[in-house]
């Protein structure tokens, strides 16, 4: 992650955020480090594109992630503060996972369908959303 990091913040390594905020909340759940190892496996993919281990390993994660991020949400407590960053924490690395994920693929558009396949039920059929409405 150190060098993905790097990647990703604009600060030397002893300053960026990437480093020094986001590892040590990896190290303490499971979610967010499923995330953050399903990000770098995108940029060791980027680097080694024949790995088929990196990109099982990274597939891996990722689906702990989605699996983990839907029961979060379906257990979340809306007045639960650190559950709700917990969650736009994990959002926000897919996203920047989705970003790497698309510069794998030579068809972007069949990687995306691939990935909102699985991604669209989490948010759509998810007990935070008929809570939201309600």
């Amino acid at each position: 992650m150190t060098e993905t990091g790097v990647l990703l913040g604009t600060m030397p390594p002893e300053e960026n955020p990437y480093i020094t905020s986001l590892l040590p909340v990896a190290y303490l759940d499971d979610l967010v480090m499923h995330a953050i190892l399903a990000l770098s496996g995108t940029h060791l993919g980027f680097k080694q594109k024949l790995n088929v281990e990196v990109h099982g390993a990274t597939s891996r994660h990722y689906d702990l992630v989605l699996r983990g991020l839907q029961r979060a949400i379906d257990n979340l407590d809306l007045s639960d503060s650190r559950r709700i960053v917990r969650i736009l924490l994990v959002l926000l690395i897919l996203c920047t996972f989705e970003v790497g994920a698309a510069a794998l693929k030579p068809e972007p558009k069949a990687d995306m369908s691939t990935r909102q396949s699985r991604a669209i039920p989490i948010v759509a059929y998810s007990s935070i959303s008929e809570r939201a409405i309600s």
